[in-house]
C-alpha cells in the first residue's frame, strides 16, 4: 500500500509540475487600473476603474486610496450604481470630483482587493512570494484654468 501511495503521489506531483497547478494559474488579477480623464483640474469629475479577473470569486471588495492621503480609502463599486456602468461585470468603478482646493501635481493611487472576510487578497508574485493583490496608477491635477473660470 505504501509503494502504491508513493507512486500515485509522485505521478500527481509530476503532472502538476508539467502542466502547472490550476489554482496558481487562476489567482485573481487587477487589470487596467486607471482614471479617466488622466489629467484633471480642480472641480473636474473623473471615473476610476479597474477590471477584476477572478475565476475563483475570491475578491469581494476593491478599495482605492490616494497614496498622499495616508490610510484613507474608499470602496469601489461593481453594482451598477454611482459611476459603475454594469453590475457584476467585473469592472469596478468609483466616481470622484476633484476638490477645488487640490494642489496641482502628480498623484499616485493604489487599489487593493479584499476577501469576503475583509482580509487583503494575497497572490503569488513571479518569485512565488505571497503579496497583496494591488494595482496602481497616477494622474495629474493641473492648475485651475483661471481664464475659463473668469469667463463663466
Amino acid at each position: 500500500m505504501t509503494t502504491r501511495w508513493l507512486l500515485t503521489t509522485a505521478a500527481l506531483l509530476t503532472a502538476i509540475a508539467l502542466i502547472g497547478c490550476p489554482a496558481g494559474q487562476r489567482q485573481p488579477e487587477l487589470r487596467g487600473a486607471r482614471v479617466t480623464p488622466s489629467q484633471l483640474r480642480p472641480g473636474d469629475n473623473a471615473l476610476i476603474t479597474v477590471e477584476v479577473v477572478d475565476p475563483m470569486k475570491t475578491v469581494e471588495r476593491v478599495a482605492v486610496s490616494l497614496d498622499e492621503a495616508g490610510d484613507y480609502t474608499v470602496d469601489m463599486r461593481d453594482d451598477g450604481l454611482e459611476g459603475d456602468v454594469r453590475a457584476g461585470d467585473g469592472i469596478w468603478s468609483f466616481w470622484v470630483e476633484v476638490p477645488f482646493g487640490a494642489p496641482p501635481g502628480e498623484y499616485e493611487f493604489t487599489l487593493t482587493a479584499y476577501s469576503d472576510r475583509g482580509n487583503v487578497v494575497l497572490v503569488n508574485d513571479p518569485d512565488g512570494n505571497a503579496v497583496p493583490l494591488t494595482a496602481s496608477f497616477a494622474c495629474t491635477i493641473l492648475a485651475p484654468d483661471l481664464d475659463s473660470a473668469a469667463n463663466d
